[in-house]
């Protein structure tokens, strides 16, 4: 119900997806905490919590992992569906962004309310 994903993160060259490699010395240090929130027969809601940011680093995690984000279709597009999601968008919302002014270093933190369809969703999931 809860953990982290770590892998390095790398690009391919010809399609510019990124898939993780446990090479050592190839790609950057991605890593992810995960907590589960719910569960149905058919979908899961965590919190993740980025302690590093890289491009599609959650996309990539929960992929490889057998639980894509809800209407990814780029990673895992077979499993990315859901007869409840009809938005043509990621089922993916950040609802907290922090992090220190480049400048200044005062800790910055901004919040947004999920969307009406996530949590439409989750109502469901209910």
């Amino acid at each position: 119900d809860e953990g982290t994903f770590q892998s390095r993160l790398v690009t391919h060259a010809a399609s510019l997806q990124r898939y993780s490699t446990y090479h050592p010395d190839r790609g950057e240090l991605a890593v992810t905490h995960y907590r589960v929130l719910a569960r149905s027969s058919e979908l899961t809601h965590a919190v993740l919590r980025l302690e590093t940011g890289r491009r599609n680093q959650i996309r990539v995690h929960c992929a490889e992992a057998g639980h894509p984000v809800l209407g990814d279709p780029r990673y895992r597009p077979d499993l990315a569906c859901g007869p409840h999601w009809r938005a043509k968008r990621l089922a993916l919302h950040a609802a907290t962004l922090a992090f220190a002014h480049p400048r200044t270093g005062e800790r910055l933190r901004f919040s947004s309310p999920l969307p009406t369809e996530m949590a439409d969703l989750l109502k469901k999931m209910s």
